[in-house]
């Protein structure tokens, strides 16, 4: 019962009011421990790294602020191009760096413009707590009993995917918040539903099944606005930095896949992908490319059948993200952090749509997955986060399919629509 402290501060209120108490005491412990140990990470990265150069404050962080403050200049083209980036980072930060680099399409650099006005730290400051904000404020929205703040924000910041999204300083938060946030606004406003969700075409990678789902689900809407959304931000960026840094950046793509991808010396054990799982076992790139795309196309027909069928909207929406990390090779543990939303999504539906009891212990290892995968895999050789999201992944699947072929729940369901 431990490995759950971090999962409900007040989950098992439904059960027992000793239960939930000690779980909030659990998940202080951990958020405290938490909190000493990125305080202390950073400390450190601000000396020197392993390598002997400094680390950045903030991680890659530095990334996303040097982009955004050379795009502001008018140095686009310096983003892409390795040498002159980690330069200009090395300059900024006042001390030799490691090797960082710009991985993300310009419609990212537009977006955090804003960071890039400001000096380095307070920027820095902004991103963790603007990042923290509204990733609370997505908790609150889904949350599925009355709503006390300090088990919302408590549930926040002991969540593992939350540290190490800090740690390295990364989207998780706000990506978090626009998947689900856009998710959980559709039925009631889905234009601003698929204006969230257009958002992420800053990380396109996860999105992959959203307009998938959105047509499934006959969400005319909502795709229309998400669609609009992306393509605007995507002609805006062409209109402010030109057509030359899209095509950097669609040329630096094959060697991304390579370096990071296929090789991943030194963050393989980061991501939590299948592919990247297969090919450490160790396996050789057809083989892991295989696996994958048997996982890809897996996720896309459970996310078709979860959303045509006449499932709860949280095992809806629970399919979706989960199929998100299951149907692209390109996942890291930061990513994870709106898997958090499918404990609360599931807690939201009735007890004879989701076996309450199997969910909660299947939650354990969704919630541990980035924190424990990449330990383990440093320690056993082995990256094992793909396997400590299929419980979850099963549960959901077997809602949305027993709604999906059960025909008197359909029968029920055609009765209500009339």
């Amino acid at each position: 019962m431990t490995g759950a402290a971090v999962i409900f501060p007040s989950a098992i209120n439904t059960l027992r009011p000793f239960t939930a108490n000690r779980l909030r005491l659990y998940a202080i412990g951990w958020a405290i421990l938490g909190l000493t140990f990125l305080t202390l990470h950073m400390h450190r990265a601000t000396i020197t790294g392993f390598t002997g150069h400094t680390v950045a404050f903030g991680d890659d962080f530095i990334n996303v602020w040097s982009a955004a403050r050379l795009a502001l200049t008018g140095q686009v083209a310096t983003i892409y191009d390795f040498a002159r980036f980690v330069y200009f980072e090395s300059a900024s930060l006042g001390g030799p760096l490691r090797l960082y680099y710009y991985s993300y399409p310009p419609v990212t650099v537009l977006l955090t413009l804003p960071f890039g006005e400001l000096p380095y730290l307070p920027a820095l400051a902004l991103w963790f707590a603007g990042g923290l904000a509204v990733f609370v404020a997505t908790i609150a929205t889904a949350w599925p009993w009355r709503r006390r703040w300090s088990d919302i924000l408590l549930y926040a910041i002991a969540l593992p995917a939350v540290l190490i999204n800090a740690l390295a300083g990364q989207t998780g938060t706000w990506t978090a918040a626009a998947f689900a946030g856009g998710l959980m606004a559709l039925e009631r406003a889905p234009i601003a539903g698929g204006l969230l969700l257009g958002l992420l075409v800053v990380k396109p990678q996860m999105a992959l099944l959203v307009p998938v789902a959105l047509l499934a689900g006959r969400q005319w809407i909502a795709l229309l606005a998400c669609a609009t959304t992306a393509v605007a931000l995507i002609a805006l960026s062409l209109l402010l930095f030109g057509t030359d840094a899209w095509l950097a950046f669609l040329q630096r793509i094959p060697l991304l896949r390579a370096w990071d991808l296929e090789d991943g010396t030194g963050i393989w054990h980061f991501y939590a992908s299948v592919f990247v799982a297969v090919r450490h076992l160790p396996a050789s790139l057809p083989v892991a490319y295989a696996v994958q795309g048997f996982a890809s196309i897996a996720a896309l027909l459970l996310v078709v059948t979860g959303w045509l069928s006449s499932a709860p909207t949280g095992v809806k929406h629970a399919i979706l993200v989960l199929g998100a990390v299951f149907v692209t090779p390109y996942i890291q543990a930061y990513d994870l952090v709106v898997l958090s939303l499918v404990p609360l999504w599931l807690l939201g539906c009735e007890p004879a749509e989701i076996d309450r009891q199997r969910m909660l212990w299947a939650a354990v290892p969704l919630t541990l997955a980035p924190i424990a995968s990449p330990i383990l895999a440093l320690l056993v050789g082995v990256n094992l986060a793909p396997w400590l999201l299929l419980p979850m992944l099963w549960i959901v699947a077997r809602a949305a399919m027993s709604s999906a072929f059960d025909p008197g729940q359909r029968q029920i369901v055609a009765v209500e629509a009339d």
